[in-house]
């Protein structure tokens, strides 16, 4: 009798947390279907929206951080550190009485307070965002941007704000200018695509980390705002043609035979071969350009399956 009485109880709990469930989700649909949730930037997030973002942030994070962490003085944080910093991050998290750009004060969520954040977050935890980014923000993934070195050297600069005053970083980033990566950058921007070819990973463990990654590197270029791609989640209108079966034409652009490698070439610098051409160049990596080309070959033979 009493077995029965329990399991009728679980039975009707169930039922009410899945009615629960149910109504929830209807309403959360309904919100968003009907347009009632604001999007508008001018009111950020509600509470419950920020929480939830905030604590699936930290949940991810802590998931995933690898604890091996290197000898942060051991890495150029006082001038290719800066160098860096100053190139891609200070616009939205500003630095000792370095206020960031105006663009990026009213960012929803807003960029985190650097100092805070170094303060707060481990070098793990502060690697892995750098590395990965934050897809629910405006924070980038910098993996196919720097090097690993490069990465751990803002990571050391990061734990060392915190320390600087405002003249200390001020000199700082005055010796930096010109320095470190800034000039290795404007060197490979400077170079023919002859010369970008020659260009290798810095190391073989980079080189086999980013051998399945073709799907992710056409991501991190952002090609699919411009095109339909098999497997990424992309805008609904494009402004270039799908690249699903793009290794099946007979010439790229109008221009050039399509073989993989001119299918490389292209990718690094598409205005060298077709200067009226709209598709930029983004300064493609030579090992970055062969992976999505694989990914081209990959979804071109997934097609044909069909």
């Amino acid at each position: 009798m009493t077995k029965t009485i329990h399991i009728k109880l679980n039975k009707k709990f169930y039922s009410i947390a899945a009615l629960a469930l149910f109504l929830i989700g209807a309403l959360i649909f309904s919100l968003v279907y009907f347009g009632v949730y604001n999007v508008s930037a001018l009111t950020g997030h509600t509470t419950p929206v920020y929480k939830f973002l905030e604590h699936a942030r930290i949940q991810a994070v802590d998931a995933r951080i690898d604890d091996e962490v290197p000898d942060l003085s051991t890495f150029n944080w006082q001038t290719s550190g800066i160098a860096n910093y100053k190139r891609h991050c200070v616009a939205c998290h500003g630095a000792p009485g370095v206020a960031p750009e105006p663009f990026s004060l009213g960012m929803m969520p807003p960029p985190s307070a650097i100092v805070r954040v170094a303060r707060q977050r481990s070098p793990a935890e502060l690697f892995w965002v750098i590395e990965n980014g934050i897809k629910m923000s405006g924070m980038p993934a910098w993996k196919y941007r720097l090097s690993d070195d490069e990465q751990w050297e803002l990571v050391a600069l990061l734990k060392k704000l915190p320390t600087l005053s405002k003249s200390e970083y001020a000199q700082l980033a005055q010796k930096s200018t010109g320095t470190g990566s800034n000039k290795a950058i404007k060197d490979i921007i400077s170079q023919t695509p002859e010369e970008q070819a020659l260009a290798k990973p810095t190391s073989t463990q980079q080189s086999a980390g980013e051998a399945l990654s073709g799907q992710v590197a056409m991501q991190q270029y952002n090609c699919s705002s411009c095109h339909v791609i098999d497997g990424i989640a992309s805008a609904t209108y494009h402004v270039g043609p799908p690249l699903n079966n793009m290794v099946n034409r007979r010439f790229i652009a109008g221009t050039l035979p399509t073989t993989r490698e001119n299918l490389i070439q292209w990718i690094m610098n598409p205005p060298h071969f077709k200067p009226q051409s709209l598709m930029p160049n983004l300064h493609v990596k030579r090992h970055h350009a062969e992976i999505m080309v694989d990914y081209l070959y990959q979804i071109a033979d997934d097609n044909q399956s069909y």
